[in-house]
């Protein structure tokens, strides 16, 4: 569940863009609702952008009994990776070649340093990025993961290349990539095939 950094997401429904603090803040408080909704009988609660009254426990709830709204903390400001730290299943970034390794590690070690702030273990919280697949150099894109797994990363998400539609490029991905790439012990490789 991201905080809505895209302008044209206001835009599409003519909506004043919120500044990047106020949507986080409207963020962590999505993920308080939903949490309540999923757990307690007649809550009801009221901020600055939300009212709700007299709710019952929503049905069906999540799968897990003690689920968190998963938060997406994307690049990842201080702020944003707080909220992470309360609320995420599974805190998810971009990697190379938009943010390198090293700010992937930094940013990691401060949601940790968040996560001792609220008393929640760090281990609840899946560390995905999100790696372009490059067909050109294979090899630098096993060598992010591997950097990635060393650095904490145990969700790797794979996207292909924009023309991945061509014949065999998929095949290629999983031959050359992550085939290759299966030897890291405890690292989930998924490929995107949407974009």
């Amino acid at each position: 569940m991201p905080a809505g950094s895209l302008g044209p997401e206001s835009a599409a429904f003519d909506l004043a863009q919120p500044t990047a603090g106020q949507r986080i803040e409207r963020l962590a408080e999505a993920c308080t609702i939903l949490r309540r909704l999923w757990t307690e009988n007649d809550q009801s609660t009221s901020t600055d952008s939300t009212t709700i009254s007299k709710t019952r426990v929503a049905y069906p709830g999540p799968f897990r009994r003690h689920a968190r709204p998963s938060s997406s903390a994307e690049s990842a400001n201080r702020k944003l990776l707080r909220v992470a730290a309360e609320h995420a299943d599974i805190w998810n970034m971009p990697g190379p070649p938009h943010l390198t390794v090293a700010d992937f590690t930094r940013k990691n070690r401060v949601l940790d340093e968040y996560c001792a702030q609220v008393h929640r273990d760090p281990t609840e919280i899946t560390r995905s990025v999100q790696l372009n697949a490059d067909l050109r150099c294979p090899a630098a894109t096993r060598t992010h993961i591997a950097e990635l797994a060393d650095a904490g990363a145990s969700h790797i998400i794979l996207s292909g290349p924009n023309h991945q539609r061509r014949a065999g490029t998929v095949r290629q991905i999983v031959d050359t990539i992550i085939a290759p790439a299966k030897a890291l012990v405890g690292v989930m490789l998924y490929l995107r095939t949407d974009n």
